[in-house]
């Protein structure tokens, strides 16, 4: 019998999600139960004071506009490195399409700053 089948992507893939759901059942068996809330366990302690959340609004917008901007700039590298056949207006097109996709976020970006 050849073994390689089992080595192929999409049937390693489904092994290993057999392995993972085997060990997520088995570690749910083994775990302790919990029981209900039991005076203030879910609440906030330190050095045997309570403590008083501070309310702060944290913004990750330009966190995740930094991601989306080298994500699309990663793909770009990507496609751009593996197209050696297309046609040259088809890659000039892509990369104008790109272009302006970039524009827009950054000028979204901008726009963002200015009410903080």
């Amino acid at each position: 019998m050849d073994l390689s089948f089992f080595l192929t992507p999409p049937v390693a893939f489904l092994i290993f999600v057999a392995i993972v759901y085997a060990s997520y059942i088995l570690g749910s068996i083994l775990t302790a139960k919990s029981r209900a809330n039991v005076g203030g366990r879910d609440e906030v302690y330190a050095c045997g004071e309570d403590v008083r959340p501070k309310t702060q609004a944290v913004n990750f917008l330009q966190f995740f506009l930094f991601a989306l901007f080298f994500t699309i700039i990663d793909i770009v590298a990507l496609v751009l490195g593996t197209v050696s056949h297309a046609p040259i207006v088809l890659v000039i097109a892509y990369l104008g399409a790109i272009s302006l996709g970039l524009y827009v976020l950054m000028r979204k970006e901008k726009a963002g700053t200015k009410h903080e």
